[in-house]
């Protein structure tokens, strides 16, 4: 999947602010476009992720997922 460099921006942006915890988001497609959806980690462990149902639902109001994303802060 090719993704542009303003979306590539969107996802270092979001893991920026969401490190050291691991950042997740769902790229969904929008028409003929892609975009990103960042999304809430809450997990209470830092090395980990959990994605509540309602931030998927959120996500799949933007358009339909096409995949997710979640860093590794530390390796």
């Amino acid at each position: 999947m090719k993704i542009s460099k303003g979306m590539l921006r969107q996802m270092m942006k979001h893991a920026n602010a969401c490190y050291p915890d691991e950042a997740c988001g769902f790229v969904v497609a929008v028409g003929r476009g892609k975009k990103f959806v960042p999304v809430l980690n809450s997990s209470e462990v830092r090395d980990r992720f959990r994605v509540l149902p309602r931030e998927y639902a959120r996500a799949s109001k933007v358009g339909k997922i096409i995949t997710f994303l979640h860093t590794h802060p530390e390796g």
